[in-house]
């Protein structure tokens, strides 16, 4: 099966696909024996390999049907735990979080108590007594699913460790020695470069260590789709194999087979020296495949180095399916292989080069867009010199400075003077570009069928290309550009609207969209603190608020309205403004914005509205009424913009956090007021949704945002017994998760979806 190492890839990917039982894996399964069943019979295959290609397909389907540790574990639990360190997740000097495999399975183990720095190390074997707590699940659309991504580590559960038990650790591996190399070599480029950036990106390019890089210029490569850059991939790896070879042979003058034998070694290990990153092991093993074709002149296609390095690392890293780097750098690499011939048929480094990036970029589009549901069309321009930068300039001289800091030290401040001007300068640029050029499509959701054609159009594109039928590569990339079209006109032709009331804790969040996304308003968007509470963070926005509007596809929001000036109604205002087009703002008279914040929207001139008593106003279509604040009540929750409104010929009433006096006034005031769906007043507190209230207004199904086990105890026991005995239908966050109510703009009647069953 020369040449075809890339079917035993197909094979292997369509036993996990039915392992898994995703969506069509029935039809896969048939198209796949279908497959297999045509070329043999063509003679494209023969008998021996298509056996071959069903045992593959048979062995991963077993494979990644291993089994889940099953233990009767409820948090709180107390355990003793033996194992060996197998992954460090995180490490401070009050702080550490890492991997422990045990006799039968893989815990993560967080301690906050105080250790010597050389405590915990890859390899270690650890006595720990702790607490045992589940993973929280994703209850948010769009959110990142933390206990989904650990269950396919292979982890079930995490152990808190008892700060006042002993963690003893011993002993070592061959893994964990060179991990302690790695530290110790981090360590030498900090005393070796007095230039604390250059240390900082020469630990990340040359040994994969990129958490000191500052967050500023993480999120711009993350923006501009560049973050491949700073992980150790095929790049690296053959610019470091340049590197050595020229020093060895040509400098040195050791002999080519004996420099071979040096570079095999090295490429052994410096994927554990490199961080044990995916890329760096698929370009390590690549590398070591290729040096022994050389060596033993063995004439072998690169799709099949490539195949068997795919192969090896899911047989030692089974987890490595669902690892994003794994994923794209293995498409990429897959791509550009097969499009072997195309390569040689374009004339011109420079077209070569802006081709390889375009087609990188291409290939990983979909992907790009199901996992982060946003897509920057300027990236293509910029990738292009950016890797043209770190390729030709950036990481060599990385390399080559690191190489001074062992052969030529006396260099060192040459060239760390020279590599600052440049890089500082390029730095700038981009920083330049991203203020300016930086214009991202929110694309949100990527269906499977969306897809299926999309490889489908790319892969008759590469065909027709390769083929040089210009006229079919014309209608083929058209094909592809309307599938992105597509997507981004979607939500125009959507007849259904969608209100979500998001579970963000012990805060508020509504999101409404109207059908054919006339419009998209919020109705309060809560923030977080700080652990210390000190100041506002951005945990919960960039954890459910923003990859929520993303995963819809919103980058405009026509209006955010704000109840009350509590953090918890409004902590994420400054977030939004600054990521999002807000059309304006809506407030009551009395709310009284933070100074802070104030002069932020006075900056950014965000249009503020102000809703009077008995107010109506419409927001895209979408009518709304102000039933209060009727008053100034003197203080900031009973001041809540209270707001009438309809979705579906259901009548609906927002609350913000009034209190129960407010609610009797709002009875006498509207005394004919019924109503379907009630938002329930702050949280579900005591001292709202009395008895009178909920009587008047004949709710049918009450909305409560409130955090699980807040230290409120909201909802309150009175407040859901008054809600059961009325017969009220409860949706509460805590319980449910995010809470949707969909509806048809041509029915008169919706349906409430729960996120948690």
């Amino acid at each position: 099966m020369r040449g075809k190492g890339h079917l035993l890839v197909v094979a292997c990917l369509v036993g996990f696909y039915i392992s898994k039982r995703f969506e069509g894996w029935l039809i896969i399964s048939g198209v796949w024996l279908i497959l297999l069943t045509y070329w043999t019979q063509t003679k494209r295959l023969p008998i021996l390999g298509c056996i071959s290609l069903i045992g593959v397909t048979l062995f991963f389907f077993q494979y990644y049907r291993y089994p889940m540790d099953d233990l009767e574990l409820t948090d709180g639990d107390q355990l003793t735990i033996t194992g060996k360190i197998i992954n460090i997740e995180s490490e401070s000097a009050q702080y550490r979080s890492f991997w422990l495999r045990t006799h039968s399975d893989k815990v993560k183990v967080v301690d906050f108590s105080n250790h010597p720095p050389d405590t915990f190390n890859v390899g270690a074997t650890c006595q720990i007594v702790g607490t045992v707590e589940r993973f929280e699940e994703a209850t948010n659309p769009g959110q990142f699913n933390y206990s989904h991504y650990l269950e396919n580590q292979g982890i079930s559960y995490q152990l808190y460790a008892d700060s006042h038990q002993p963690i003893q650790c011993e002993g070592n591996d061959a893994i964990g020695s060179i991990t302690m190399l790695r530290k110790r070599i981090l360590e030498k480029i900090d005393l070796s470069l007095k230039n604390d950036t250059m240390a900082i990106w020469m630990k990340s390019l040359v040994l994969g260590e990129r958490s000191a890089i500052e967050d500023t210029y993480l999120q711009l490569f993350q923006r501009w789709h560049l973050t491949h850059l700073l992980s150790i991939s095929g790049l690296h790896v053959c610019l470091l194999i340049g590197l050595l070879y020229g020093l060895c042979n040509r400098l040195i003058g050791i002999t080519k087979e004996t420099t071979y034998f040096i570079l095999l070694v090295l490429l052994s290990f410096y994927p554990l020296l490199a961080g044990g990153s995916p890329s760096v092991w698929r370009a390590c093993i690549v590398g070591i495949l290729n040096l022994l074709s050389w060596l033993f002149h063995r004439r072998i296609q690169p799709i099949d180095f490539l195949s068997i390095s795919f192969i090896l690392l899911l047989l030692l890293q089974p987890a490595w399916m669902y690892h994003i780097g794994f994923q794209f750098s293995f498409i990429i690499t897959f791509s550009l292989l097969l499009s072997a011939k195309i390569l040689s048929m374009i004339k011109g480094k420079i077209v070569k080069a802006i081709f390889i990036t375009i087609l990188s970029m291409v290939v990983i589009l979909p992907l790009q867009i199901h996992y982060f549901y946003v897509f920057n069309p300027m990236s293509l321009l910029i990738n292009t010199i950016v890797s043209w930068y770190f390729a030709v300039f950036f990481i060599p001289s990385m390399f080559i400075t690191f190489i001074s800091i062992f052969v030529f030290p006396f260099l060192l401040p040459l060239f760390t003077f020279f590599i600052t001007i440049v890089h500082d300068l390029f730095l700038n640029i981009l920083l330049f570009a991203d203020q300016y050029l930086y214009k991202p499509l929110i694309i949100g959701e990527f269906p499977s069928i969306y897809m299926v054609a999309f490889y489908v159009s790319f892969y008759y594109f590469l065909n027709q290309f390769e083929k040089q039928n210009f006229k079919k590569v014309l209608s083929s990339l058209l094909s592809i550009i309307l599938i992105i079209a597509s997507l981004l006109v979607r939500p125009y032709l959507n007849p259904y609207g969608k209100v979500t009331m998001l579970d963000i804790g012990q805060a508020d969040a509504l999101v409404i969209q109207l059908p054919h996304k006339k419009g998209v308003i919020l109705y309060d968007v809560g923030g977080s603190f700080t652990s210390d509470f000190s100041s506002s963070s951005d945990r919960l926005y960039q954890q459910v608020i923003k990859p929520y509007l993303f995963y819809e596809g919103i980058s405009k929001i026509d209006a955010i309205i704000i109840s009350h000036e509590d953090h918890d109604h409004l902590g994420s205002l400054a977030y939004l403004i600054e990521d999002f087009t807000v059309g304006h703002l809506i407030t009551s008279q009395y709310l009284q914005f933070p100074k802070e914040l104030k002069d932020k929207l006075d900056r950014d001139q965000i249009e503020h509205q102000i809703i009077r008593p008995r107010q109506a106003f419409d927001i895209a279509g979408q009518a709304f009424v102000s039933l209060g604040p009727t008053r100034d009540w003197l203080d900031r929750n009973d001041n809540s913009l209270v707001l009438y409104t309809k979705f579906a010929d259901t009548d609906w009433l927002l609350t913000g956090d009034i209190s129960e006096k407010v609610e009797i006034d709002l009875i006498h005031q509207y005394p004919s007021l019924e109503i379907d769906i009630l938002s329930v007043a702050h949280h579900g507190s005591a001292t709202s949704s009395g008895l009178l209230f909920l009587e008047g207004l004949n709710v049918k199904t009450a909305l409560i945002s409130a955090g699980r086990n807040n230290r409120f105890q909201h909802p309150h026991d009175d407040v859901i017994e008054r809600l059961f005995d009325l017969g009220v239908k409860i949706y509460r966050t805590d319980h449910h998760g995010a809470v949707q109510f969909i509806y048809h703009e041509k029915q008169s009647s919706g349906t409430f979806l729960p996120f948690l069953p």
